[in-house]
């Protein structure tokens, strides 16, 4: 067992109070699937654990996140992927190809892409055999040789969907998380695990101007990433991750100075509920189609973000929306004063847009950060909307960082420039 395993399981033992274990994966329940997969899945379960000695050496030289010579940084966004639906009726592998499709016509598309990320539900129900899917799902990304990063989402240790509420129990997420570490390619991590049965990826990661830059060890922009929970856990961004956030973020500025900074989680916090083009209208671009469903508890995530200079805040978890929306910051740490949006419908819908160089009196103004959904990636989960994934370019080479933008890249190769210029809310 290599000793990144060793570490993050006592990290498990500690908040838990159990003793280390790899993972307590229930049976399959579908017996269609029959004996022979079950021992099957058991075997990719634990070569998991075997096989990161092989991929060790790979998965440990881990190239630092440099820009492109003109300064440009650009990350992709996969979104709610519900890998592993229904393995045993034939419409669940045929979405599972088709959701493979649609991460390599993108990455085709957007080959000067930098980083991918991942941001929840990858799968929909963990099985003895998960480890099978999360190969499948990562594939089209090692193809395009390009580096990724991960946060789980609300299915992806979860038991049947909705069969059983939240159990606290952290040994599926842990299994998942060592496996995805392994994986050449693989930038995940898992800096915090809360002990308050909260969510373990919990990371930030490191962006650079030039590769001098990099001997260096000066970043120029920071990516954080937070675990939302769900599944085996609640819907809540615990206390303990809010306050590791800040106190690393207070760490980071104190090493390096104020840098941008850009937040992926899987779950909305309650903001997006007051930002949103039924309430913004024309300040908003992207398609709203659906329910805002935020985490069940607010912990301060919003406010804490603030602090660490964060742009843009990307999730996804509701399918039918891809939209961006500015929050306006009246002073530094909060937000103007909004009324929550209507969240049950009935909805404004279909796609509202925004100029790329925005000059009328309803631009954003003043310190503002972007909250954004994902674009739904998956043939997995529910819905029928086009299938795509939201990019993000960071302009390292602009002090002002007012020419980073976003859009949306969808399957059939068309896509939706959606350029925001605002003014960051540290400047």
């Amino acid at each position: 067992m290599s000793l990144g395993l060793v570490s993050l399981l006592s990290l498990v033992a500690c908040a838990s109070g159990e003793a280390p274990r790899l993972s307590t994966p229930r049976r399959l329940q579908d017996e269609r699937a029959g004996v022979a997969e079950e021992r099957g899945a058991m075997e990719a379960i634990q070569r998991g654990a075997s096989d990161a000695d092989e991929r060790e050496e790979l998965s440990h030289v881990r190239r630092p996140l440099v820009a492109q010579s003109d300064g440009k940084f650009t990350i992709v966004q996969f979104a709610d992927l519900h890998f592993d639906e229904q393995p045993s009726l034939w419409w669940g592998p045929s979405q599972d190809r088709k959701s493979v499709a649609v991460m390599d016509t993108i990455l085709a598309l957007e080959d000067q892409a930098d980083l991918v990320v991942f941001t929840g539900d990858q799968i929909t129900t963990y099985r003895q055999n998960a480890t099978r899917y999360w190969d499948m799902l990562t594939g089209p990304v090692r193809r395009h040789n390009k580096p990724f990063a991960m946060v789980f989402g609300n299915h992806d240790d979860s038991d049947e969907p909705f069969r059983h509420p939240p159990h606290d129990d952290l040994s599926r997420r842990m299994a998942l998380l060592q496996y995805d570490m392994s994986l050449p390619g693989s930038l995940t991590e898992s800096m915090f695990v809360s002990s308050m049965a909260g969510g373990v990826t919990n990371y930030v990661l490191e962006v650079y101007r030039s590769d001098i830059d990099a001997a260096r060890g000066q970043p120029a922009a920071l990516l954080w990433f937070l675990d939302s929970g769900g599944g085996s856990i609640k819907e809540i961004i615990r206390e303990d991750q809010v306050r590791w956030f800040s106190a690393k973020a207070r760490e980071m500025e104190e090493r390096y100075g104020v840098l941008p900074a850009f937040l992926y989680m899987h779950i909305p916090c309650k903001e997006y509920t007051y930002s949103t083009p039924n309430t913004l209208g024309p300040r908003c671009f992207g398609m709203i189609d659906d329910e805002i469903n935020p985490t069940e508890v607010d912990t301060g995530v919003f406010a804490a973000a603030v602090a660490a200079h964060v742009q843009y805040i990307f999730v996804g978890h509701d399918h039918g929306n891809d939209y961006c929306c500015p929050i306006e910051l009246t002073t530094p740490q909060q937000p103007s004063s909004l009324s929550p949006a209507n969240t049950s419908g009935p909805f404004l819908r279909g796609e509202v847009t925004l100029r790329e160089e925005t000059t009328d009196s309803s631009a954003p103004r003043g310190s503002s950060i972007m909250l954004c959904f994902g674009r739904h990636t998956g043939y997995g989960g529910y819905g029928k909307w086009a299938r795509g994934a939201r990019l993000l370019q960071i302009d390292l080479s602009d002090p002002s960082f007012t020419r980073t933008k976003t859009w949306v890249r969808m399957e059939d190769g068309s896509s939706s420039i959606q350029a925001s210029q605002f003014r960051p809310p540290y400047d």
